[in-house]
């Protein structure tokens, strides 16, 4: 951090890269998910990584998205 209270963009990118490179679902985390289902199942993609490609998701089931990892860890 720097004197000012200021963050540099690689600091303020590292948390979410964090997450993308995985972390356990909450049962929380997982409602907001099957909430958002009939959206998301619309589009392949969105389909695979938020709704594990049809299958759902379990608490305490690890999350990573390397693609999104590797492409926050770029712009860091």
């Amino acid at each position: 951090r720097h004197g000012s209270g200021r963050v540099t963009w690689a600091e303020l990118l590292e948390p979410a890269r964090r997450l993308a490179a995985g972390h356990a679902l909450t049962a929380g985390a997982i409602a907001n998910l099957e909430r958002a289902a009939p959206m998301l199942a619309r589009f392949p993609e969105s389909n695979r990584i938020h709704l594990n490609g049809g299958a759902g998701w379990r608490p305490g089931d690890l999350w990573r998205q390397p693609e999104l990892a590797e492409t926050l860890a770029r712009l860091q």
